[in-house]
């Protein structure tokens, strides 16, 4: 019995294209928007508009693969609920780090009247939103891991199950053949049988 495994759609670039499309049409019509004649200012703030967001969007997505990849990493190699919680700890203060340093380089060349302590009462502001966006992030990865190890669990379970019939069949051919008598055979089944239970 040869098992095939089914491959599903691939999510990642479904959802890669999506976003991509989505975006290119945004900007499209962002540009339709506005005023033609003022090509300078519609670059101007589509400029602002793809620094101020657009960019951390995708610094955010690549950090999110990157864990993603980390803890998948550390899941096969230890297997452990704290390393997991370890890594999902040290990539929140990541994601942490890269929004505060980043916004804060924005922030010091767009503003010149610049002032650390607004700056930071604001960031501070956003952390809540943040964690809560971060734990849902969290969430939808488990369930993506468990989803997956379900799937390898079952495939490892066809090929044992296929090995187990395969290893039955050829018994069977070799007492057919005579190659085994009938205690033999009696006696490897047995076994077989045993090891599966």
């Amino acid at each position: 019995m040869v098992v095939k495994k089914i491959k599903g759609l691939p999510i990642k670039e479904v959802l890669f294209t999506f976003l991509a499309i989505n975006k290119i049409l945004y900007y499209l019509n962002y540009f339709n928007a506005m005023d033609q004649t003022d090509f300078w200012n519609a670059a101007e703030a589509l400029l602002i508009r793809i620094v101020e967001s657009d960019l951390l969007i995708i610094l955010g997505v690549i950090a999110f693969f990157f864990l993603d990849k980390q803890i998948e990493r550390k899941k096969i190699k230890y297997n452990s609920t704290i390393i997991n919680l370890i890594t999902y700890a040290v990539g929140y203060v990541a994601l942490l780090g890269i929004a505060f340093v980043y916004s804060l380089t924005l922030t010091i060349i767009l503003a010149p009247d610049f002032s650390f302590s607004m700056y930071l009462i604001n960031f501070i502001s956003i952390i809540p939103n943040a964690t809560l966006s971060y734990i849902v992030i969290v969430i939808v990865l488990e369930i993506k891991h468990y989803f997956k190890n379900k799937e390898k669990k079952k495939s490892a379970e066809a090929m044992l199950s296929e090995s187990f019939e395969d290893k039955l069949r050829m018994l069977k051919i070799l007492f057919d053949e005579g190659i085994l008598n009938q205690e033999e055979y009696d006696i490897k089944k047995e076994k077989l049988l045993n090891t599966m239970q």
